[in-house]
């Protein structure tokens, strides 16, 4: 038998959450940067990046104007939509809606892959199309791989 469940959403960030969101975001960025790597691969319609970020490093994301998946392995402490804080402790893939930025602290390395329909075939098309910041995207100064497929 199917059960719906209705489970935890990432949800669209409030403008008290956006405001303490773009606050450590400025400390954050007075520090210096760790490198993070960018894997983006392009299968069957569905664009999908994921970073890895190491123990003891807090990160926030570029606002994301679209709703993608998320999906999560490690543990870390997110802190999303009105400055409300998730933990996750091993794996966690989630609905996450439009119009969110949060805050990310990595407790054990911690892999996040974002996921959406798309019908881009480059990765500056994609980064485009989920967000206005992509001045702010790892992936731009940093090391990438990029696989896309025939299908």
């Amino acid at each position: 038998m199917t059960e719906l469940v209705r489970g935890f959403v990432v949800p669209k960030t409030s403008v008290v959450g956006l405001n303490f969101v773009r606050h450590v975001e400025s400390v954050i960025l007075e520090q210096p940067q760790v490198d993070i790597k960018t894997e983006h691969l392009f299968h069957a319609g569905i664009y999908t990046r994921t970073i890895r970020v190491p123990a003891g490093v807090v990160t926030t994301g570029a606002l994301i104007k679209i709703p993608t998946t998320l999906t999560v392995s490690g543990t870390a402490t997110i802190i999303v939509g009105n400055k409300d804080r998730i933990t996750v402790d091993g794996f966690m893939v989630v609905p996450a809606m439009a119009d969110r930025k949060q805050v990310l602290v990595a407790h054990t390395d911690t892999f996040i892959s974002m996921s959406f329909v798309t019908s881009a075939r480059t990765v500056a098309d994609a980064e485009a199309e989920f967000t206005d910041e992509t001045d702010m995207l790892k992936s731009r100064n940093g090391d990438n791989v990029v696989i896309i497929t025939e299908e």
